[in-house]
């Protein structure tokens, strides 16, 4: 798919969705409510992590719906939940 008109064609592959070039993509987002300055319950914490984990990203890229997420974003979101 080209974004304009002249332009060459992104392939949709991993690394292009990956990369935000390819136009057709976006993040699913998971969202949780803490009180500010306060820590994530721990069973809240585990299950997200889990998520970002390569295990996580595995169920995910088994499902064949989504990609599992970029190896840098995978890096950043373990350091947050740390």
């Amino acid at each position: 798919m080209s974004r304009q008109n002249g332009r060459p064609y992104i392939e949709p592959t991993r690394e292009t969705v990956w990369a935000r070039t390819y136009p057709i993509s976006r993040f699913t987002m998971a969202y949780a409510n803490k009180k500010p300055g306060q820590p994530l319950d721990p069973a809240v914490r585990e299950f997200l992590r889990f998520i970002v984990s390569r295990q996580g990203m595995a169920l995910v890229e088994a499902d064949g719906a989504y990609l599992p997420i970029n190896p840098d974003i995978q890096r950043h979101d373990l350091e947050e939940l740390q």
